[in-house]
Order: structure tokens, then C-alpha cells, then sequence
């Protein structure tokens, strides 16, 4: 059988895929994304910047490090720096691949490419149309472990880069 789509959007598809396990012919929906980029911004005070926005598949206001897509014919190095400082108005300096994380390979392909970037506050952030309820967090690390610690910064994909960027050496707490 062929595959074929149910759904094509901007930000995500919905492939059904059918394959054959154990000779019995089995369905499959994929979300398939885009590729992804995700810096954790740090100053050189040591500071951390964050972002509070709105996310309407939840309907929260959601904390998280800033990310997005990477647009076609674009490095993940050029979507990071672009992310950033249309997000938070940061200008990185120093820019180190982390690694990558697989957010939910259940049912999708997102992968997203994790940077660690020293930097500083160039220029007012400029968020796009779609990112409402829109606000940047400068925190300490003291600060960033108190939100993780109280539920409040407990967005998957950023967790997962903190424990990423731990175990490479980025951060030591």
C-alpha cells in the first residue's frame, strides 16, 4: 500500500503510513515537521534568557528557551541566530552544537537541533504574527533551577536540552 497524506499545513503533515509487521499490514499516522532549532541563550553574566509566550495547543502561557524553524535553504547555525534575535533580540557571539533530541518519535519525525549560545541584547525583540502573549525572562541559573524545580519551566523540549547541554559539559550546576 502507499502512503499518503491526510493533512498538509504550514508547521505540520499527517502522513498515513502502512507497513507490514509480523505479516499483518498495519496503519500508521506520522505528523511530519519541519526541521527545528533551539538555542539556550546565556549572557555573559551568566544570566539565562527565557521565553514566556502563549502556546494555543494548550491555551498556557508556557516558558521555554527560544526556537523555531529552520526555513528551506537555511544552516541550522543561520535559523539559530536569526531565532534569536527575532525572538529575544539576542545577538549570539559564541555559538556551540549541543546535540539533537527526537521530541515524540510515537508518532513524529520532529527533530530539533540544540545550540548553547553566549551572547548579549542587541535589539528589541520581534516576534512573529503568530507568537502572542509575548515576553522575555532574563534569570539567573539559581532562578531558571527554582522554575524547574516548581513546575514552572517545564516545557519537554527545553528539559530536555538542559539535560542535553548537562551531559556535553555546557552546564554544570
Amino acid at each position: 500500500m502507499k502512503d499518503s497524506y491526510t493533512f498538509e499545513g504550514e508547521n505540520f503533515s499527517v502522513r498515513v503510513v502502512n507497513r507490514s509487521i509480523r505479516s499483518v499490514v498495519q496503519q500508521f499516522e506520522v505528523v511530519e515537521r519541519p526541521p527545528i532549532v533551539m538555542a539556550l541563550p546565556v549572557a555573559q553574566d551568566g544570566s539565562w534568557f527565557l521565553v514566556k509566550q502563549h502556546r494555543i495547543a494548550v491555551d498556557q502561557i508556557i516558558i521555554e528557551f527560544p526556537a523555531g524553524r529552520v526555513e528551506k535553504g537555511e544552516a541550522p547555525e543561520a535559523a539559530v541566530k536569526r531565532e534569536l534575535l527575532e525572538e529575544i533580540g539576542f545577538q549570539a557571539n559564541d555559538l556551540k552544537y549541543v546535540g539533537n533530541i527526537t521530541t515524540a518519535p510515537h508518532f513524529c519525525d520532529e527533530n530539533i537541533q540544540i545550540f548553547f549560545a553566549i551572547g548579549t541584547i542587541v535589539q528589541n525583540p520581534q516576534p512573529t504574527g503568530k507568537e502572542s502573549s509575548f515576553e522575555v525572562i532574563n534569570t539567573s541559573s539559581n532562578e531558571l533551577i527554582s522554575l524547574i524545580k516548581d513546575g514552572l519551566f517545564a516545557d519537554a523540549k527545553s528539559l530536555a536540552a538542559v539535560s542535553l547541554a548537562m551531559a556535553n559539559g555546557y552546564i554544570a550546576w
